[in-house]
């Protein structure tokens, strides 16, 4: 059973977690569900379950209070947000990256070279996953790829693959990867993200993200983020070849992302049908 949910699973004192609101619906029964699994377990019937709940995907209002009332009953698992099966998904959509720094379900015609500059000194900074990622737009140590709005909902449940055409300067890179949901009033939420350290041979990698099960509605973007370091939560890669927690000496870098027909970066979405 996956959900999102912290530490209180049966009796929350709300219903938002991640930076989005969920609503009553992902409240977890727990001791129905206990109850329910010793009684199966006793009688030697089958007492496995898959239980994934499909999140809706809209960003906290920070001023409204989603507190459960004390005599309210927990929610059916047997909801439509609730999935019995995983993984999930029925199908993969494909997004390239285009030259102009789009993110398009049509193949890119045109060859480009995206740049950005990784200085150990200034690692592209660690967010929690409940933080509004636009406080971060500024910076010029990333690479962003971002779709049109979407103008039908879209469902994305299992692990969404991203493949990267790459080059370094260093020899060795790491290659940070993030799926983040842009929503029409500028707030940036992370999907969710991935990472893989490369020798500097390297040209092409596949970059398996975390698993995910979130409907997003029309309105909305998706944006695929490029980085080279996620500080303080994985060590930094100092750019020298050196051992990176034994040593101090760093320099600065350019990393290369490719997009093109032949050689080029896109990101797999495994999806849904979602009515």
């Amino acid at each position: 059973m996956v959900g999102p949910w912290g530490h209180e699973l049966s009796a929350p004192n709300s219903h938002s977690a991640g930076g989005r609101e969920h609503g009553p619906e992902s409240q977890l029964p727990l001791g129905r569900i206990q109850v329910d699994w010793i009684s199966r377990v006793l009688a030697g019937g089958d007492a496995s379950i898959t239980k994934v709940f499909l999140m809706e995907g809209q960003r906290r209002r920070d001023h409204v209070s989603f507190a459960l009332p004390e005599a309210q009953v927990p929610g059916s698992m047997e909801d439509k947000q609730w999935l019995d099966h995983w993984p999930a998904s029925t199908g993969i959509f494909r997004l390239h990256a285009t030259a102009d720094g789009a993110l398009s379900p049509t193949p890119p015609d045109q060859t480009a070279e995206h740049h950005f500059d990784y200085d150990p000194l200034d690692p592209f900074p660690a967010l929690p996953v409940h933080r509004d990622r636009a406080v971060l737009d500024a910076r010029r140590d990333a690479v962003i790829f971002r779709s049109s709005p979407l103008t039908h909902p879209a469902a994305v449940a299992g692990s969404p693959t991203v493949r990267l055409s790459v080059h370094t300067t260093a020899p060795s890179a790491d290659w940070i990867v993030r799926l983040v949901q842009r929503f029409d009033d500028g707030h940036a939420l992370e999907i969710t993200s991935g990472s893989a350290v490369t020798e500097s041979s390297v040209r092409t990698l596949d970059v398996v993200l975390g698993a995910t099960a979130l409907v997003l509605h029309p309105g909305s973007r998706l944006e695929l983020h490029v980085t080279s370091s996620d500080f303080p939560r994985l060590a930094r890669n100092l750019n020298t070849g050196l051992d990176r927690y034994t040593t101090s000496a760093t320099r600065t870098t350019i990393q290369t992302i490719h997009s093109g027909p032949v050689r080029g970066c896109f990101i797999e979405l495994p999806v849904m049908e979602y009515q």
